[in-house]
Formats: structure tokens, sequence, C-alpha cells
């Protein structure tokens, strides 16, 4: 490891620490550090697996160790200029103290007018259509120039609301059932998610539904996430060996029947030494961030002008769904895919799959200088989004973070995925919101129609008697106290 990596690791460190000590360490429900954590692991942590582990990643023999340098030292730098935006907001504007579970109702506001038993429904019928292949479209259709209608339509809707779908239902259960069945829950979300052949669909939605239960509350112990960490690492390792025992083809599509079978063969092959080689290469490369960026960085002193914000008006015509934009389809790779445009633009291989993360591909934008003043308006606008999801309880609200999480968990893709995520999440808050209003119009004009709204479980009467809690709750003055106390305890929260 040179020193100039050694030097950028020091940097990502700061940052880091700076981050936890602004938002108290409250990672799980900040937005903008789990974009920090995701920034750290593509560029810095896979320094240290390169370290650990030289000559297994091919992208490396693409760039020189010097260009290297130069762009790890100018990411880190990059990464510190966030952290410090992000966390000075997040030091003077956001609650600094840990959410009491149930304060004021804060459970139940967040999953207010969310209905288990329709999400339940809703996830399943597209967790179906995934495992079957019918809702997976095929590698080709994103290489072709000019795809064919085919099953777009149902693939796009598909892996849009999917993983969401499935992380607010495993949010809503941990927040009614508790957290004694949270194991269970990522075991079964994330047994029928695998069959999709994705390990971001398993890991993501796994996170997502703790996002979720935290934000509201509800928080597993160190045990329990350590467990949940273990579970999904598990079913995305066996993915992995399964693609080296049966290969990727088995995964395709059209091959929905056979996906099990696939996984199967790859839980055997675990233990044999050439599945662990293969597990061991993939996972080398898989987080391999710095390539992309040094090749661009490269360029630009080569003499390259960067692209500005062409690629940013493309990303946002891509939002448009298809049955509006009608030549959506037929425009050039190029225009339709960023990582495509920036290969063409800097003259990089087009052939070849790189992971042009989120700084790497703001590098294109506008340079270094560029680099640094759009990682600051970053950490500034998640701590935003931040404080705005924080501020009030509401449906609206969780599925606001949820989108940006998922969004910060997609952080190889870059910065189209604000675009094709929170498209989806828009849609849902539309949802929620119509759904709203026609509940609220007919307990209008039928109040005996409406149904009483869920509440908090309170403890359960034992063969005893009252519980404490309800013998405190007799006395009036006891009462009041109790309720002064939980009005003080949400505005330390919100305040």
């Amino acid at each position: 490891m040179t020193r100039s990596v050694l030097a950028g690791l020091v940097l990502q460190a700061v940052a880091v620490w700076f981050t936890h000590r602004a938002i108290n360490g409250q990672w799980l429900t900040r937005v903008g550090g789990q974009m920090l954590l995701m920034a750290v692991l593509f560029h810095g942590v896979t320094e240290i697996v390169q370290w650990v582990w030289p000559g297994r990643n091919g992208y490396r023999q693409l760039v020189s160790q010097d260009t290297l340098d130069d762009w790890t030292l100018t990411v880190s730098a990059a990464i510190l200029l966030y952290a410090l935006a992000y966390g000075a907001i997040c030091f003077v504007w956001l609650p600094r103290a840990q959410p009491p579970p149930g304060a004021a109702g804060l459970r139940g506001s967040y999953i207010e007018g969310l209905r288990l038993r329709w999400l339940l429904l809703l996830a399943v019928l597209l967790v179906g259509v995934t495992v079957s292949g019918s809702g997976l479209a095929p590698p080709a259709l994103y290489g072709q120039d000019s795809p064919t209608e085919g099953n777009y339509v149902l693939s796009g809707l598909v892996s849009q609301f999917v993983i969401t779908i499935a992380g607010l239902v495993g949010a809503v259960a941990l927040v009614r059932f508790g957290r004694r069945w949270a194991l269970l829950l990522l075991l079964v979300q994330g047994g029928f998610l695998i069959l999709a052949g994705s390990r971001s669909m398993v890991v993501f939605s796994a996170v997502l539904s703790l996002y979720g239960a935290a934000l509201a509350g509800v928080r597993l112990p160190r045990r329990q996430l350590v467990g949940a960490a273990l579970l999904v690492g598990f079913l995305a390792v066996s993915l992995s060996a399964a693609r080296d025992a049966v290969g990727r083809d088995a995964f395709l599509p059209e091959h929905g029947a056979v996906r099990a079978e696939g996984l199967a063969d790859g839980v055997r092959a675990l233990s044999s030494p050439q599945s662990q080689e293969a597990i061991l290469d993939d996972t080398v490369y898989r987080f391999d961030g710095n390539t992309f960026g040094a090749l661009i960085y490269n360029r630009l002193q080569e003499g390259a002008q960067p692209v500005g914000l062409t690629t940013v008006w493309n990303n946002v015509l891509l939002g448009v769904p298809s049955f509006i934009d009608k030549g959506k389809l037929q425009r050039s790779l190029e225009v339709r895919n960023e990582e495509s445009y920036l290969d063409m633009h800097f003259r990089l291989d087009p052939s070849i799959d790189y992971l042009p993360g989120m700084f790497g591909s703001m590098l294109g934008y506008y340079g270094v200088v560029g680099l640094m003043v759009l990682a600051i308006l970053l950490g500034l606008g998640l701590a935003a989004i931040d404080r705005l999801v924080a501020a009030s309880a509401s449906a609206v609200r969780l599925l606001l973070g949820m989108g940006f999480v998922q969004c910060a968990l997609s952080y190889e893709t870059g910065p189209p995925t604000f675009i094709t995520t929170l498209r989806g999440v828009v849609a849902l808050i539309a949802v929620v919101l119509v759904v709203r209003w026609a509940g609220a119009l007919v307990r209008r004009l039928r109040p005996e129609a409406a149904g009483a709204a869920w509440r908090p479980e309170t403890p359960r009467r034992g063969p005893a008697g009252p519980t404490a809690g309800e013998d405190r709750a007799r006395s009036p003055r006891p009462a009041r106290d109790a309720a002064a106390g939980q009005v003080a305890a949400r505005a330390t929260w919100v305040n």
C-alpha cells in the first residue's frame, strides 16, 4: 500500500469519525450516514482488500498505480468535504437523542394508513413475478442500441417496486409484531428474493426493513443485528457460489424454475476450495469503485473536457415512463445510460462493465473542483432529507426516507439512481395520499364505517390482575405525570 493510498484512508477515517459524532451513532436511521459508509466501502475499504489479496482484480490492469494514488487522495478529500458539510448540519439541525420507543405514538405514526395485508399481497405478487423470471429483463436488453418492448414494461414495474415494497412489509411487520421475529422475517424475505438471482435485492430489502423499523423506534439489539448481517451475508455468498457451480445462465429470466436447484448446488459447494476461491475473486473486484474514477481522472489530466450536465439531463429524461415518452427505447445506448456516455466521451473501453460510483461519475461532470463542490452539495442535501424525515412521523416521510436509503445503497450505479429510484417512491407516495384522501372522504360520508386506527400494543391483563403500569394509570396524578413525560420526550426527539 502506497503512502498516498494510506493518506487517503486516514482522510476517510476522519470523515467517518466526524460523522459518527455528528449523528450520535445513529447510522441506521441517517441517509447521509449510509451514503458515507457506501462511499468509504467503494473507495477506502476496497484498497485494503486489494492490498490483502493482490492480483485478483483485473480492473487494476487498466490504470497505473500513480493515477490510482492521485485519484484516491482526490476522492478521499471529496468524502471528507461531504462529511464536514453533512455533519455540520447534523450538529445544529438534527435531534441528538435517540427517539424513545413508542413516545407520543411515534411507532404508529410512521406506518399510519399502511395495511400489512395489502402490502403483503402486493409483495407476494411482485416477488412471484420476479422469481418466475417474467419480471426480469434479459441482460442483452440494456446493451442493444434499439431494444424491443418484450417484457420491458413488466420488468420495469417489478424492478421499480419489489425492493421498496419488500422492505416496507418488513418494516411494518417489525413495528407491529416486535423484534422477536426479526431474523425469521429477514430469512423468509431474503429466501424468496435470492431466487431472483440478485444479491442486491436481498441486502437492500433487509436494510430498508431495519431502517423503517428503527425510524419508528423499534431497534434490534446488537446481537440480532449481527445475526441479521450474517444471515444476509450467507444468502449473498450462497448466490456467488451458485453462479460458480452452475453458471450465471441458470439465473437468466427464462430459467426461473431451476434457480432453487442452482442455489442448493451453491450451498453444497460452499465448502469446496474452488468455490471459496471464486467467492474471494468476486468479492475483491465487486467493490472496486476506484478504477473508473482513476481512468476519468487520467483522461482529464491528459486534456479531455468534462461533460457538464449533459448526462444529468439524460438521466432526467430516463425517469420519464416509456408510455409517455414513446421514443425512449429508440434512443442510443449512450443517451439512456450514463456510464456508456462517459465511456464514449473519455474514450474508455465500452465492453467493460465498470463500477462508476457516485463520486466517480461526478468527477466527469466538472472535473476535480466540480467534484468537491458537488460533494458538499450532496452532504447538505442529504442532511436536509434526514431533517425532513425526522421532523414529523408519517408514512409519506417513511417512504421518502426509504427511497433515499435505497439510493445510498445503490452507490455503485452513480447519480442516475436518484432519478430511477425516487420515481417509484413518488408513485408510492401518491398512492398513499390518494388512499388517505379516499379514507377521509368515506369517514366523512359514513362515520359508522370508519374503522378503529391501529394503536401500539398495551400490556395485557394477566391472571393475577392488572399490571403495575395499569395500577399507576388509575391514579390521576401519576397519569398526568406520565403524559407530561411522554410529551417532553417527544419534544426532545423532534427538537
